[in-house]
Order: C-alpha cells, then sequence, then structure tokens
C-alpha cells in the first residue's frame, strides 16, 4: 500500500492520547491521513496488537497491518453514517 509503505517521517507530530486500535473494530469504519482513504474491512485481536485488514479506496487493495502502525501513522478514524 502506497502511503502505509514508505517510512514515517521525523517532522510528524507525536502520538495522540486517542488509539486507532479502539476503534478498527467497529463496522463502517474509515481512516485518513487526509490525502488517503482506508476501509477497515476486518480485525483479529485487541488493542495495539490486532491484525487489520484495510483496503486502500483508491487503488483498492487490501493490506493486513498491525494495529500500531496505523496508530503510529496516526490516521484518523471516519464513521460512515447511517442511511
Amino acid at each position: 500500500m502506497r502511503a502505509l509503505s514508505g517510512a514515517a517521517r521525523e517532522d510528524e507530530p507525536a502520538a495522540s492520547e486517542h488509539t486507532v486500535a479502539e476503534d478498527v473494530g467497529r463496522a463502517d469504519v474509515y481512516l485518513t491521513d487526509e490525502v488517503f482513504l482506508y476501509r477497515v474491512v476486518q480485525a483479529n485481536g485487541n488493542g495495539e496488537d490486532a491484525m487489520v485488514e484495510i483496503e486502500d479506496c483508491y487503488g483498492l487493495d487490501v493490506v493486513r497491518v498491525p494495529a500500531s502502525e496505523l496508530q503510529r501513522r496516526q490516521l484518523r478514524v471516519i464513521r460512515a453514517t447511517p442511511r
């Protein structure tokens, strides 16, 4: 996945107190870094040790990454609104 495969920049801000790992197991969750958009397909495990399958909403490829990597990237959680 393009955005997750690169190394983190040194000028990135420190991790926030809110963890992405707390939200990835819920339905209709999307993650963004304000450039890329990812859909959470599945989460296995709990907390930072969870493995999360995310789909790149532009390229439609699915990758499996540790929740700790998502937290390190400081992706913001977006929930889909019910219709």
